[in-house]
């Protein structure tokens, strides 16, 4: 039984640490965003390239938030296994 909570352990180890690169990169994302978003609201007219840039920075920005609350569901799944193979509650 320890065997399998340890590798549960490390399984959520890894999804919680996958997750954060994905919140990283999201972060990341979510500033290319907004710099060419305040530079629409400036009335600075985005060329044809960065109109598709910025889409295409908003459909990424969306699959990873998608990515993000997947793992947390796993992990949050993982963790009450753990709890009930440790406490068989």
């Amino acid at each position: 039984m320890q065997d399998s909570v340890t590798e549960i352990r490390d399984r959520i180890s890894q999804l919680e640490q996958t997750a954060q690169q994905a919140r990283v990169e999201a972060l990341r994302l979510l500033g290319q965003i907004l710099i060419k978003q305040n530079k629409e609201a400036a009335g600075t007219k985005l060329s044809a390239a960065e109109a598709s840039e910025l889409g295409s920075l908003q459909a990424r920005y969306a699959a990873l938030k998608l990515k993000i609350d997947d793992l947390a569901a796993k992990s949050d799944k993982l963790q009450a296994e753990e709890h009930e193979q440790k406490y068989g509650r």
